[in-house]
C-alpha cells in the first residue's frame, strides 16, 4: 500500500480503505527516464527536473503579463494577476500545490496550480494568509482552474492550508476522476507521459 500511505502522510485527515488499491508491478519503461544522461527531446531537460512546474495563472487568464505584488490583489477589485491571487470577471483565484505519486517511481510530481475559490472560502484563506498556523482554518473547497494532462479544468479539488507560509496542498475530490485514483496508485507512465506532453515536452521512447 505504497501509495496510500503515501498519500496519507500528506493529508492525514484523510481515511481510505486499503483493500482498494494495490501497488502496481514496475512499468519498466520508467528505467530509460531513470538515466542522468536522458533528457526531454525539445528542451534538453534532464528527467528529475521535469517533476516539477506550475501554471503562472489560471487556464483561461489570456495576458502574459508579469504577475504583481500580492497587495496588488487588495487594492483594486479589477482583474489582476498577482503572485498567489487572481481575479478574473469578478472570479477569484488563489495558487495551490497539487502533488501526485508516480507508480513505480519514488519521487511524485509536484505541479503548481490555481484554484477557483468562493467569495467566503477565499475570505477565510485572505485572512489567515499572512499567518503561520494558516492549516487552522481547515479544508476548502474549490475548483481546478488548469488542465492537467488530458484532463480538462475545472476539476473540484479541496485545498488543504498548511502551516509557515506554504501554499496550499490540492486534493482531488471526487472518487470517480482518474487523478483521485492517481493520488492513491501513483500516475501510470502512460499518464505521465501525456501531462508532460500537454506541456510541450516529448520523452525518448524506451529501446
Amino acid at each position: 500500500m505504497k501509495w496510500i500511505k503515501s498519500f496519507q502522510t500528506l493529508f492525514p485527515s484523510v481515511t481510505y480503505d486499503q483493500n482498494l488499491s494495490e501497488v502496481p508491478a514496475r512499468d519498466t519503461r520508467w528505467d530509460c527516464l531513470l538515466d542522468p544522461n536522458v533528457a526531454c527531446t525539445c528542451c534538453d531537460q534532464p528527467f528529475g527536473k521535469l517533476l516539477s512546474f506550475a501554471y503562472l495563472s489560471p487556464q483561461i487568464w489570456a495576458d502574459d503579463m508579469a504577475p504583481n505584488v500580492n497587495a496588488a490583489f487588495h487594492a483594486t477589485d479589477q482583474d489582476i494577476l498577482c503572485e498567489d491571487f487572481c481575479r478574473l470577471n469578478a472570479k477569484n483565484y488563489v495558487r495551490a500545490i497539487l502533488c501526485l505519486p508516480l507508480e513505480g517511481y519514488d519521487v511524485p510530481i509536484v505541479i503548481g496550480i490555481w484554484v477557483l475559490l468562493e467569495d467566503d472560502y477565499l475570505d477565510r484563506y485572505i485572512t489567515s494568509f499572512a499567518t503561520d498556523t494558516q492549516a487552522d482554518i481547515g479544508p476548502l473547497f474549490g475548483w481546478m482552474a488548469n488542465s492537467i494532462g488530458n484532463h480538462p479544468a475545472p476539476t473540484p479539488v479541496i485545498l488543504h492550508p498548511q502551516n509557515d507560509r506554504q501554499r496550499p496542498l490540492a486534493q482531488i475530490a471526487f472518487e470517480d476522476h482518474p487523478l483521485y485514483v492517481a493520488q492513491l496508485d501513483g500516475l501510470t507512465f502512460d499518464q505521465f507521459e501525456t501531462i508532460l506532453q500537454s506541456c510541450g515536452h516529448n520523452l525518448p521512447k524506451a529501446d
